[in-house]
C-alpha cells in the first residue's frame, strides 16, 4: 500500500520575482509586451511590479515589440495563414499598436510576393482541384478561403483564372 504524501508548495525568489517570471515566459517563445504584462498580472503581480519587469526587459533586449511584431508577421504570412489587413488584425490581436503593425505588415508584404504565395498556399491547400468539373459552390469555397486570410480580391481571382486556364489546356 503506497502513502500518499501532501507536498506544500512554497515561494521561493524565482515565484515571487516578476522579472524571473518574465524571463521564464520569454524562454518559450518571444511575446509582445501586452501579451507579457496580461500573463504576469494573471500570475498575480501588482501593475507597479509589471511595469518595472516590462522596463527591465526593454532595457536588456528581451522584449521588443518591433521585432516580434515582424518575426510574428513573417511567421503568419509565410503560412498563408494571414496577409494585408488581417496581418495586421492578427498583430493587434496580440497587441501590437497600429502604427507598428502596419510597419511589420509593410515589410513583410515586400519580403514575400505575394503571388507566389498564393500559389504556393493554393497547391499545398487545393492541389486536387479539378477546375472542368467545378461548380459556383466550390470556386466560391476557393475564394472566401483566401478572402478570410486577407488576400485582394483581384490576386484570387487572377490565381484562379490561371490555374483554370492551365487545366483546361
Amino acid at each position: 500500500m503506497t502513502r500518499k504524501t501532501s507536498t506544500l508548495r512554497t515561494k521561493t525568489p524565482s515565484n515571487t520575482d516578476p522579472f524571473q517570471q518574465a524571463l521564464r515566459l520569454l524562454t518559450g517563445r518571444d511575446h509582445s509586451e501586452a501579451e507579457l504584462a496580461a500573463k504576469l498580472r494573471r500570475r498575480g503581480f501588482a501593475p507597479a511590479e509589471v511595469d518595472e519587469a516590462l522596463r527591465r526587459c526593454r532595457e536588456y533586449g528581451y522584449v521588443d515589440d518591433r521585432r516580434y511584431a515582424v518575426a510574428r508577421a513573417r511567421s503568419l504570412m509565410a503560412e498563408g495563414r494571414a496577409v494585408g489587413h488581417r496581418l495586421a488584425a492578427e498583430l493587434q490581436r496580440r497587441g501590437i499598436d497600429g502604427e507598428t503593425a502596419a510597419f511589420a505588415t509593410e515589410t513583410v508584404t515586400e519580403e514575400i510576393p505575394l503571388a507566389d504565395l498564393l500559389e504556393k498556399v493554393f497547391c499545398r491547400r487545393f492541389s486536387g482541384f479539378d477546375f472542368e468539373n467545378a461548380d459556383s459552390r466550390q470556386l466560391s469555397r476557393i475564394v472566401n478561403y483566401f478572402f478570410r486570410r486577407g488576400f485582394p480580391i483581384d490576386a484570387i481571382m487572377q490565381l484562379i483564372r490561371e490555374k483554370g486556364s492551365q487545366q483546361e489546356v
